[in-house]
Formats: C-alpha cells, sequence, structure tokens
C-alpha cells in the first residue's frame, strides 16, 4: 500500500513539474513575440535608411550600371563636392578600358576609352558637348576641378538618347541636384600640401551650398572652387644618342658612328676584339620644368519640380586654369675623341664610368 502511494505522489510530482514547465515555455514564448512585435514597430516606424560614403558611392555607381540600356561604367561622389580623386581624369583610369595621359606635374589630363586616342572620346557636361582648348574634340579635364560634379558616366556602347560622334567612348559629367539631399546642406574644404622634394606649396579652397524651399519644390545648388599649387619636374635625356663601335662580327653593325673615332680604352689606335661593338654616351641632358597653375570654377543650377512628371533646370559651369610654364635645360656633349676620355670603367660592353678633360669634343 505504502508502494502504491509513493509511486502515485511521483507520478503526481511528474505532472505538475510538466505543468510548470509549460506555463514557464508559454511565458517565454510570449516574451518572444512581445519583443519581436516590438521590433517589426520600430522597423517600421524607419523612414529611410541612407548609406553614405565610400560604400554608398559604390552602390550608387553600380545601380547606375545596372539601369543602363547600353555598355556603361559609371563613378560617383563620395558626398556634396567630394569626388574620390582631386582631378575627373584620375577617377575615370579606375574604369576598365579607360586610360590617360598626364602633364608635365602629374595630374591627369587627356583621357581615352577602349584603346582610341582622346581625339576619338567625347566628352559631355549634362549631356551638353564641352568646349575644348584645341582644334580636336579631345577635352583636357585639368581645366575642371572634380569637386564640381557629382559623377560621370563612360558609356561604351551606341544609344540614340546620347550624343553622336563617339568611336572610343562617350564621358558624361553630371553636376549634383539640390534635390539628392533635400534641405540645407553645405561643405567646404580647405586643403594644403607641400612637396618636400621642390619645396613648393599648394592650396584649394572649395565650397557647395545647397538647399530646397516651397515645399521640396524648387532648388538651388551653388558651387565655387579655388586653387592654386606649384608643380616641378625634372627631366633627363639622351637626344644625342648612344656612340658605338663597330662590330666585324655582326653583319647589322659592320661600321660604327662613333664621332670622333673608335672608342678606343687603352688608347693603342686600333680596334681590338674585347671593344668590338663598345657602347659609350653621346650627347645627354637634365632640367626642371617649374609650373605655377591657378585654377577657379563656379556652378550653379536651378530646378523646379512643381509635380513628379515635370522638371525644369537651368545650370550654368564657368571654369579657368591659367598655368604658365618656365623651362631650364643644360646638355652635356660627352662625345669620344682620342685623348678626351681616361680612366673609362666598362661593364658588359658599356662605358658607365669616364673622366672628360676637354669639355670641347
Amino acid at each position: 500500500m505504502s508502494r502504491r502511494l509513493s509511486l502515485r505522489k511521483a507520478a503526481l510530482a511528474g505532472v505538475g513539474f510538466a505543468a510548470l514547465l509549460s506555463v514557464g515555455t508559454a511565458h517565454a514564448q510570449s516574451a518572444d513575440t512581445d519583443e519581436i512585435e516590438t521590433t517589426a514597430d520600430e522597423a517600421q516606424q524607419v523612414d529611410e535608411i541612407v548609406v553614405v560614403g565610400t560604400r554608398g558611392s559604390i552602390a550608387r555607381a553600380v545601380g547606375l550600371k545596372r539601369e543602363s540600356g547600353t555598355v556603361q561604367d559609371s563613378i560617383s561622389a563620395l558626398e556634396l563636392g567630394m569626388f574620390p580623386d582631386d582631378n575627373v581624369a584620375d577617377s575615370l583610369s579606375h574604369i576598365t578600358g579607360v586610360s590617360i595621359s598626364r602633364t608635365a606635374g602629374g595630374e591627369g589630363q587627356s583621357v581615352s576609352v577602349r584603346g582610341l586616342g582622346p581625339e576619338y572620346t567625347v566628352s559631355t557636361f549634362n549631356g551638353r558637348i564641352l568646349a575644348t582648348d584645341g582644334a580636336g574634340r579631345d577635352f583636357a579635364y585639368d581645366v575642371l576641378p572634380s569637386d564640381v560634379i557629382s559623377g560621370a558616366d563612360v558609356i561604351k556602347g551606341a544609344e540614340a538618347a546620347n550624343t553622336e560622334g563617339a568611336i572610343g567612348g562617350l564621358i558624361n559629367l553630371r553636376s549634383a541636384s539640390p534635390f539628392d539631399q533635400r534641405g540645407q546642406h553645405g561643405i567646404i574644404r580647405v586643403e594644403g600640401d607641400r612637396n618636400q622634394m621642390s619645396e613648393l606649396d599648394g592650396s584649394k579652397l572649395s565650397a557647395v551650398y545647397s538647399n530646397t524651399f516651397f515645399d521640396d519644390t524648387f532648388g538651388l545648388i551653388l558651387g565655387v572652387v579655388s586653387e592654386r599649387r606649384d608643380d616641378r619636374s625634372d627631366v633627363a635625356g639622351n637626344d644625342g644618342g648612344w656612340t658605338r663601335n663597330p662590330d666585324p662580327t655582326d653583319e647589322s653593325w659592320l661600321w660604327g658612328n662613333a664621332w670622333g673615332g673608335n672608342i678606343d680604352p687603352n688608347g693603342n689606335g686600333e680596334l681590338d676584339v674585347e671593344e668590338y661593338g663598345l657602347i659609350g654616351p653621346g650627347q645627354f641632358r637634365v632640367g626642371s620644368i617649374l609650373e605655377e597653375k591657378k585654377r577657379t570654377a563656379y556652378t550653379a543650377k536651378l530646378e523646379w519640380r512643381p509635380t513628379d512628371n515635370f522638371r525644369l533646370v537651368v545650370d550654368g559651369l564657368s571654369t579657368k586654369l591659367d598655368s604658365p610654364q618656365v623651362g631650364y635645360q643644360q646638355s652635356f656633349y660627352t662625345l669620344y675623341a682620342p685623348g678626351r676620355w681616361s680612366n673609362m670603367v666598362i661593364n658588359d660592353g658599356i662605358v658607365t664610368s669616364f673622366d672628360m678633360a676637354n669639355p670641347d669634343p
């Protein structure tokens, strides 16, 4: 009898524990459900999530490429008035199939698309052809600061809506819109640089102001850039070619081009076997190019959007670049002549060092 009672008590205890466990589980599920509903409510309260910075720039560029009806690559500014590079051409060089040529100071200037020269590339600003500083179509991008544009599209395929005449590609530069970021926004950037090799300084000031009015139906954006930079480019060259002894064992070089006689390290007046095809310098030059760049740019855009189906835009761009250059060069005529060279050092058939007693050849 006592045995049955103990088993029954144990069974009742087990039922009570199960009931308690089920109540606890139901309470936990209720708490989790309330938490999920609260999180959902909070998520519904978020109106818009805007990704900015480098990730936002890449996302916008990918979206433009995806929505394009032809072969196109795009780049986008990081923020208002902030382009990935100081020069538009430098930013375009990151795109596949685009190469650039640079000025003496290292700035990107001309843009080539798909291996064709810059004269086969058409550049536009908001769909309008940009004026060039020469007779060709190639646009000098060093005139245009990157702060005044919000993006650029490199269109490599043909499309009826685009400006005709581009064989290599069409590059369309886009200016920022006040409706990109509604409301009042402004940015001022002050930059400075110091070149430790040339000991030259540079400075740059850029400012952008944007605002929308009348219930976000009218927008205005203004931009200004003022930049001054001094560049120095050191150059060296071998315009006079090389002096080379003849080589009777080489049919392509049976006669040398030495101006004052064959290079004769041992001074015996004869062309020895070890002197066959011996190479020495003919003339070389060194110099520097100094450039003082002063660049200013102004941009403005007025935009009216009274309805979703109507948009009126008036915009303008003015840019100016003063870039006078002064070059200095010194040439050395080191042509070989008997008795002019001494103490010659030869490595692998090339005269790498010598003393020159008479400067007059």
